[in-house]
């Protein structure tokens, strides 16, 4: 039933076949779906999806105005272990006061949806949103 419709036929078809099952309501094209902005660009066959808005809503909240923006989505040659951790109990109160695992899971929002190049920074740093030290703050930073 919802194979790749190619004439307008075929999507009125389609759109019945919906409208028989689902209550639907057309409003036209889509501009934004789940904080993710489309744009469209018909002479040249292209779209783009952009989370541009929802990514600066979130330097916002987690008040990095100030932070550098970088080339890289990880420092290249950094190397992040345990080691790393903290290991008293006035590093742990410290990072403790960090939104560290809030961060990562909205940055992984977006690695899902749009912004697949910072993969494997995101799975590098997640690995220490039990216990993240210092360095890992500021590498996700």
């Amino acid at each position: 039933m919802l194979g790749c419709a190619s004439s307008k036929q075929e999507m009125q078809q389609l759109k019945r076949d919906l409208e028989s099952v689902f209550k639907i309501k057309a409003m036209g094209e889509a501009h934004w779906l789940l904080r993710v902005s489309i744009s469209r660009d018909r002479a040249s066959r292209t779209i783009a999806l952009l989370q541009t808005a929802y990514v600066d809503a979130m330097v916002k909240c987690y008040n990095m105005q100030d932070v550098f923006p970088v080339h890289t989505p990880l420092e290249p040659g950094i190397h992040l272990s345990q080691s790393m951790c903290p290991t008293t109990q006035e590093e742990k109160d410290l990072m403790e006061k960090r939104p560290y695992q809030m961060i990562i899971g909205s940055v992984m929002y977006t690695t899902i949806t749009t912004w697949l190049d910072i993969s494997f920074a995101v799975q590098q740093l997640s690995q220490f949103t039990s216990n993240p030290g210092r360095l890992h703050w500021e590498a996700t930073k």
